[in-house]
């Protein structure tokens, strides 16, 4: 599976951000906020862990599918995380599905700044097949998510992993984790538009 690129993405036509000295959901001027279904408004705001969610809203158990994991040089840089292209990253790229349905709710990518992440971090993502937020709280790990950007689009080259059509609406959001005072993580988590 080819690496793929996270762009930080507001202002464009499919925001459903307002940029102030934080950024932050404008829930008030958005009418495509408005009209997203409650687990969807749920999933953009969430500051917890997005497997979690799922599992008490859908009432069944969330897989981790890992599609891709590697440690690699980064083509591109990342200055959300302060990383310049040609330095090492971490990138990881997962499916979220449901154990019983099998249905996938959200695929999920990551880039982490190799030097701030653990070699145990580093193994368990890889071996135990977890959500990042959920490894991070069984370490007890101290962090801070702060969002980025919410967009709506197309699914594009999401979709054969969503399992839905290539013009189907999808929403996502963009976002990092702190630990220690620095960023640490990247994270954009894309959900088709119909799920509800």
């Amino acid at each position: 599976m080819p690496m793929l690129s996270i762009v930080l993405s507001i202002g464009r036509a499919g925001s459903i951000l307002r940029q102030s000295s934080s950024m932050k959901l404008d829930f008030e001027h958005s009418p495509d906020f408005a009209s997203l279904s409650p687990i969807l408004r749920v999933l953009l705001v969430t500051d917890g862990t997005v497997t979690r969610t799922l599992e008490a809203y859908f009432g069944e158990a969330i897989e981790v599918d890992v599609r891709d994991h590697a440690e690699r040089t980064s083509a591109s840089p990342y200055p959300q995380i302060d990383i310049a292209a040609g330095k090492p990253i971490l990138h990881r790229y997962v499916r979220l599905l449901g154990r019983r349905t099998r249905k996938v709710y959200a695929v999920a990518e990551s880039v982490a700044v190799l030097e701030h992440i653990s070699q145990q971090m580093r193994r368990q993502l890889l071996e135990e097949h977890k959500g990042i937020g959920e490894l991070l709280r069984e370490g007890r790990l101290e962090t801070y998510r702060e969002l980025l950007s919410a967009n709506l689009a197309a699914a594009g080259r999401w979709a054969e992993d969503l399992q839905v059509a290539a013009t189907a609406g999808v929403v996502s959001r963009d976002y990092k984790i702190y630990q220690g005072g620095r960023a640490v993580l990247l994270i954009r988590e894309i959900f088709p538009q119909s799920l509800s």
